[in-house]
Parts: C-alpha cells; structure tokens; sequence
C-alpha cells in the first residue's frame, strides 16, 4: 500500500533528523561548556514524561498546568522535548493561554538566529566560520542581540 510505505518513509525521515539534531545540539552543549559560555552541570529538577499519543494539545497542556502547582506564580522554566510534529508548539500556545505570563520560544529558532549572526559576523570580518570564531565574549555580544517579544500579536 502506498499510503503505509510514505507513511513509514516519514516516520523513518522524522526520526533520523531528530536523532541528528540531537547529536548536534549534544555537540553544541559540549562546545559551549568548553567556551565557559555554559556551566559545566546544571541542577535540573525531576522530569516530567507525558504520553502524548492521542491526546490534544488542551489535554496535554492540562497535564502539564496541573503538575506545575504554584510554580507559574513563582517564577518557573519549563522545558518541553520530543520528536517534531508532536505538538510541542501548539502545546506551548495554549499554556500561554492559560498562563498570561508565561512566555515560550523555540531553541530552534534561538540556535538558527545564532547562527545567523556568527555566519553574518565571519562574512563581514573576512574570516572562516569556525570553532575558534565562537568566543564567550561574542557569542553574549549576539544573545544581546536576540530580543524576545510581542510581535504581530504573538510572541516571537
């Protein structure tokens, strides 16, 4: 059947691009804790895992609320993980329904704008992207440069 044989070759394509960025960005915290730009451990509370099959982003955003407690008043991060296309974002916008402080962002898109600027940066220096380039000092110099905020109604 060719909707079954697509479907596997998805699954399988899915799969294999989370497995490679999770090698990389394994890379990148390694690198950024050998630059100093990242503490070398850091303390992480327990973590939460959610079965997410067959539930809507509501339900699994309930869950989630519902675990929290009192954190959310408190000052809290929350960190959601998994395979692409499992509605982490949509997730995310509905705790950002719930919750009127909350504020979510995609490392994603972190990482890529990073990238951006170093890339940008090497290309007006006239120098080769690499390893060496990527300071402490200069990588704070592009976070700064990254803002966070409302955007067309939405925060980006």
């Amino acid at each position: 059947n060719n909707f079954v044989a697509l479907s596997k070759s998805e699954t399988e394509s899915t799969l294999k691009r989370d497995k490679e960025d999770d090698e990389k960005l394994v890379i990148g915290i390694n690198f950024a804790r050998s630059k100093g730009v990242i503490p070398e451990t850091v303390e992480v509370e327990p973590i939460k895992v959610i079965d997410v099959y067959g539930k809507s982003a509501n339900v699994v955003a309930d869950i989630i609320q519902k675990s929290l407690g009192d954190a959310p008043q408190k000052g809290c991060v929350l960190v959601m993980s998994g395979l692409s296309g499992t509605g982490k974002g949509t997730t995310a916008s509905k705790l950002q329904d719930a919750l009127p402080k909350a504020i979510s962002w995609s490392n994603g898109n972190v990482f890529r704008s990073l990238t951006l600027l170093a890339v940008t940066y090497c290309e007006q220096q006239g120098t080769p992207f690499g390893p060496e380039v990527l300071t402490p000092a200069l990588l704070a110099n592009f976070m700064g440069m990254l803002v966070f905020d409302k955007f067309e109604g939405g925060y980006d």
